[in-house]
């Protein structure tokens, strides 16, 4: 600008501004991006815990599901998740009271009415052997005493399970030949079976052993094949096996009847389960009960498995 003196020129200097407003956007964009890839990762975490926590609740209501109503989720956080998580252990609480409520509820009917019905069996046997009674009357009472000898194993069965869940029984855990004990099992049921035009099998090694109670092992093989043979239609044919998978031994019952509808596997080891179509077959629902039973005490589980054709029964023990 020309003044009347001279010339009057300025002048800006404005790369502090820019270096300013470079150092600003490049903060802002780091801070944002940090602030973003901290939120995204604390995000995540949350996911993961709560999908764990979730996934933790979902094992634990499958496992009561098949019977095993002593486990908890026990999820110790304050937030929503864990409030559900208490809800559910408290229906468990109660589930579980009402489950064991029954369960002594039988084991006291069956305690009691033992003595009655021996008494009354007795009173009944030498009438039955009365030469001068009828014969039609005879083999009235002959039913009748069959009848309570049925009734009379049933409650023997359920004292039985009642010990074994509530932790009384004892066992002395010593070598057992499981390659044995099979053909043990075979060789005593083998004749009903080729009279009832089935097939008993042995697909077994030469030697193969676990610890544990023999007599209480030879029960549960025993129900196992009895079960295979009833409700196998003839001919059939039922393969008893052993053999070591990994870490354990699978002692094994595979029949080639109608199998169990998937949704009635979890329940079949209940207690007084009876599927629709064994109700016209003599039993109390108490077999797989009792074999669950023994392989818990026994360190092991039973697995139930649908084939093509048939049903597969599986005692899984650890090996020596």
């Amino acid at each position: 600008m020309q003044l009347p003196s001279g010339w009057l020129m300025t002048g800006r200097d404005d790369a502090w501004l820019r270096e300013q407003g470079e150092i600003l956007a490049t903060s802002f964009g780091w801070g944002l991006g940090l602030a973003l890839l901290l939120s995204i990762s604390f995000a995540v975490f949350i996911a993961r815990r709560n999908e764990a926590r979730i996934d933790r609740m979902e094992q634990v209501l499958h496992a009561v599901g098949e019977g095993r109503h002593g486990l908890r989720i026990r999820d110790e956080g304050d937030d929503d998740v864990a409030r559900l998580a208490q809800s559910v252990d408290e229906a468990l609480d109660q589930l579980e009271a009402g489950i064991a409520s029954i369960r002594q509820v039988s084991t006291d009917v069956a305690h009691d009415l033992r003595a009655p019905l021996a008494r009354l069996r007795l009173r009944l046997e030498p009438v039955a052997l009365d030469a001068s009674l009828p014969l039609a009357q005879r083999g009235e009472i002959g039913k009748a005493l069959s009848d309570l000898d049925q009734v009379s194993e049933t409650f023997d069965a359920i004292l039985r399970l009642s010990r074994m869940q509530a932790g009384m029984v004892e066992i002395t855990r010593l070598p057992v030949n499981l390659t044995q004990l099979c053909q043990d099992v075979a060789e005593m049921l083998g004749a009903g079976a080729e009279d009832a035009g089935q097939e008993l099998a042995l697909e077994l090694p030469e030697s193969i052993s676990i610890e544990g109670d023999r007599e209480l092992l030879f029960q549960a093989l025993v129900n196992l094949v009895d079960n295979a043979l009833r409700y196998s239609p003839s001919p059939a044919r039922v393969s008893i096996g052993v053999h070591a998978e990994s870490q354990q031994v699978v002692l094994s019952v595979t029949d080639n009847g109608p199998g169990i509808p998937d949704r009635d596997l979890a329940r079949v080891r209940e207690r007084f389960v009876r599927l629709d179509q064994s109700r016209n077959t003599q039993g109390s629902g108490l077999g797989l009960s009792l074999v669950d039973a023994i392989a818990q005490i026994h360190g092991g589980e039973l697995r139930l498995q649908n084939l093509e054709r048939g049903l597969r029964v599986e005692m899984r023990f650890p090996t020596l």
